[in-house]
């Protein structure tokens, strides 16, 4: 849910200020520094023999500042609009920076430049280019660590070992390898050698979320428990840091994956304590997240302050604490209808369904029962307009399993009718699918429905 921050920038950027930096434009960015379209990497602007005939031309100095520029705005618009072409542009430029910099005469520049071209690839990775293009990442990362070292470089050091290890994070998220995120750990751990609370504390407290991110991760694969654990006091220790101020994003960031930590934790046992400490960590995370600013981060953690709300409600029997988690899944609905998130505001009434279903169940209350049919129906409709089969079929589930509850209350045949014909149109699409756990579910429940219809009749 939460994505890991790659500090591509140190905190003391005048350590390694090699490239200068694009004006602020109102322009995207590639027209801001001058490029009106992406070139291709064997366009007539690369390639060592163009670049020294515009060094005759120019200054070699200004030369590096124009490829670095370009490949510094080329590289930021294909992030922020995932453009494959404008991203492999970049990848070139920055190619061609590494043939202005010689590895020898420039080691400093030459690493600097190597974890621009790691950013780039991880970049192009994460916008479809799959693993190959993070495991070329991975060794531009490698080749940058093999130049610098932490004792004359520690900034470029640093943020190679950073970067490295987001890459490396990636690339055992996309292909399930334990290893990979094993080796992401080790080498935030490596960037907090150089990182301190003291003299860079926002940078420290990145790399620990990220560490925390990683841990979690890993739990997946094994030790659950103490892998959750870690990873709990990973992002504690960097909310040390007084960073609420400076940067709010971030802060509230951490909070929330301490949040999704804890809430995590809490499903392992019966205890209260995790999911109510869950809560306090999602408030907290709301605070700085502006719902004008970061709508979307906004409405998520609504959802997951829910989720944990909705948890405590049930463990201790506290009709409140389910009020409240219907309250924050209404609010994140409301932010998704208004940004056109269909989909997530189907998952957002699905949540909201479950809540006031068992509110209704656990006082009988056929109000709450009827509204729970109400938003589960809406919901299921919008993932068929989505085609959303999955989706579809399991809300069906929620819905007829509601419907059944409502007979157990009022004892009308229609609703057994109703929920029958849900439970059929779930199995319908999941007979398709390869969830035979779900399906196992609806042949159940449509056997108890029968049953109680049969029971009726007689």
């Amino acid at each position: 849910m939460f994505e890991l921050v790659a500090a591509l920038f140190p905190s003391k950027q005048e350590e390694i200020n090699l490239h200068p930096m694009v004006e602020e434009s109102t322009d995207p960015p590639f027209l801001a520094a001058g490029v009106q379209k992406p070139l291709p990497a064997d366009s007539e602007f690369a390639g060592e023999q163009t670049l020294e005939a515009l060094h005759g031309a120019m200054p070699r100095d200004e030369v590096r500042a124009l490829v670095a520029a370009e490949a510094e705005a080329l590289h930021q618009h294909g992030k922020l609009t995932g453009d494959k072409d404008f991203l492999q542009s970049a990848i070139a430029r920055y190619q061609d920076l590494l043939v202005l910099y010689p590895r020898q005469d420039f080691p400093r520049e030459w690493a600097a430049t190597k974890i621009s071209l790691g950013a780039a690839l991880q970049a192009l990775g994460e916008a479809g280019g799959g693993s190959e293009a993070l495991e070329d990442a991975i060794a531009a990362y490698g080749q940058a660590l093999q130049e610098s070292n932490r004792g004359t470089m520690p900034a470029i050091w640093a943020m190679a070992q950073m970067s490295l290890g987001t890459a490396l994070f990636q690339l055992g998220m996309l292909t399930a390898s334990p290893g990979r995120i094993e080796e992401a750990a080790c080498a935030f751990k490596m960037a907090l050698l150089e990182y301190s609370l003291e003299e860079s504390p926002l940078d420290w407290s990145r790399t620990l979320m990220n560490l925390g991110a990683a841990l979690e991760a890993l739990g997946a694969h094994g030790q659950r428990a103490i892998r959750l654990t870690e990873a709990v006091a990973a992002y504690q220790e960097a909310l040390e840091a007084d960073i609420r101020e400076a940067a709010p994003g971030l802060w509230a960031m951490i909070q929330a994956s301490l949040g999704n930590a804890l809430f995590r934790l809490g499903e392992l046992d019966g205890d209260a304590k995790f999911p109510r400490q869950a809560v306090t960590a999602f408030r907290s995370a709301l605070e700085g997240y502006s719902r004008t600013r970061a709508p979307k981060q906004w409405a998520a953690t609504q959802i997951c302050l829910g989720n944990a709300l909705q948890t405590l409600g049930t463990r201790q029997n506290a009709p409140e604490y389910m009020e409240e988690a219907a309250s924050a899944y209404r609010g994140a609905m409301q932010e998704f209808a208004a940004s056109q998130a269909r989909f997530d505001w189907a998952m957002a009434a699905v949540c909201l369904g479950n809540a006031v279903k068992t509110m209704g169940s656990h006082t009988n209350d056929a109000a709450k029962l009827e509204e729970a049919v109400s938003v589960y129906g809406a919901a299921e409709k919008e993932f068929s307009r989505l085609r959303a089969p999955f989706q579809s079929a399991t809300t069906k589930l929620a819905l007829a399993s509601t419907y059944h509850a409502l007979y157990t209350r009022d004892r009308r045949l229609g609703h057994l009718d109703s929920a029958l014909e849900a439970t059929s149109g779930a199995l319908a699409k999941l007979n398709s699918s390869n969830s035979q756990p779900h399906i196992d579910q609806a042949v159940r429940l449509q056997k108890s429905i029968l049953a109680a219809r049969q029971a009726h009749i007689d």
